[in-house]
């Protein structure tokens, strides 16, 4: 028997996902200093104090020259 064999059965999933608005500076752990934010997939918040520059690396994207806390 092969993987393509076996039964299948069509879900429907639901997924909460974090939207990034002007809301994450209101969060107790933005700090003063905060003028660049990013929220991931689960919901963590960075905070960037500089300009935030993106470099594709052929495997990703990563940002260069942040301070997160």
């Amino acid at each position: 028997m092969k993987v393509t064999e076996l039964d299948t059965k069509e879900v429907t999933v639901t997924v909460t996902r974090y939207i990034l608005n002007e809301k994450v500076f209101d969060l107790e752990e933005c700090p003063d200093w905060a003028q660049y934010a990013a929220v991931d997939e689960d919901g963590t918040a960075f905070f960037i104090c500089i300009h935030p520059v993106l470099v594709y690396t052929g495997i990703g994207v990563q940002v260069l020259d942040r301070i997160v806390f």
